[in-house]
């Protein structure tokens, strides 16, 4: 995973260098508030705005990588920081949230590292 840090309040995150075992996405759904008022038959359901987001991936461990250092570093602070992804092909998103990175990495046949970016916001892609 490779960052290029303009301050400190940003990361650009590349998926193609970023060593990812696998990513899952959470969260995100329109919420609604269903009213039923007396004076009519039919109920009406009102949209409230979205539930909240995360992206949760699981990174190959290695601690020599700047993106991942960056990211144990955001993690302990617990500041929120914006992220621009590089997607395959000239694709990329951008959001902003805090991150969780796991200090002790898994054990299984290659080291992993658990990290999860708490969504603030929207999720916005460009293609």
């Amino acid at each position: 995973m490779r960052v290029r840090r303009r301050d400190s309040r940003f990361a650009s995150i590349s998926w193609a260098s970023a060593s990812a075992v696998g990513i899952t996405s959470s969260g995100g759904d329109a919420k609604f508030e269903d009213l039923e008022p007396y004076d009519k038959r039919n109920g009406i359901r009102i949209p409230t705005g979205f539930s909240p987001a995360s992206l949760e991936f699981t990174l190959g461990y290695d601690s020599a990588l700047t993106a991942q250092v960056s990211m144990l570093t955001a993690s302990r602070v617990l500041a929120k920081k914006a992220f621009k992804f590089v997607l395959p092909g000239p694709a990329y998103a951008y959001c902003y949230g805090t991150v969780s990175a796991s200090a002790l990495p898994t054990f299984d046949r290659i080291l992993k590292r658990k990290v999860s970016i708490s969504i603030d916001g929207l999720f916005t892609s460009f293609v």
